[in-house]
């Protein structure tokens, strides 16, 4: 998803100098300019996306980074401690673009707030009403049960379904 396109500070036209500029000022005191330079050309080799607006694959590479940086790697660490310290971690993914946003279709942080709470409008299209009937009943049952599947698992299930 693009949890940081929101937070992102460089313009949308982006150059790839100017990321890896970005890249040191934001990385480079903590882990250095060689493995700085090393993240920069990765996450630049590695993004492409569609046409949306002007937004150059150089500012997407760094919304990545942040997305990364800011969301995706605490929670993958905090769920870690969590489950070493025997407790069950249930995450999601949540990458469905909002069919009636054509001309910014970017998964920005907190998109999926209106499938939880049904708030899609007349817009929304059949598949997406679905979606956010299944979604708000796995939050629903996770609440209610302990686990999005709706029942509590035994020692041993599997809680995978979700």
């Amino acid at each position: 998803t693009d949890e940081g396109s929101m937070f992102e500070q460089l313009p949308f036209n982006a150059t790839p100098e100017k990321v890896r500029q970005a890249f040191h000022k934001w990385y480079g005191p903590v882990i250095g300019a060689v493995k700085t330079d090393a993240a920069a050309r990765l996450y630049l080799a590695n993004e492409t996306h569609l046409e949306v607006w002007n937004l150059s694959n150089a500012w997407w590479a760094a919304e990545r980074s942040m997305t990364d940086q800011a969301f995706a790697c605490p929670a993958k660490f905090a769920s870690e401690q969590l489950v070493t310290h025997g407790l069950k971690v249930f995450q999601y993914h949540f990458t469905h673009a909002f069919s009636a946003d054509k001309e910014y279709p970017v998964v920005y942080h907190g998109a999926e707030t209106p499938y939880l709470f049904h708030d899609l409008g007349a817009k929304a299209t059949a598949e997406e009403t679905a979606l956010a009937r299944q979604m708000a009943s796995y939050w629903y049952r996770h609440a209610a049960f302990g686990t999005p599947n709706g029942v509590q698992a035994r020692d041993g299930d599997s809680d995978a379904p979700a």
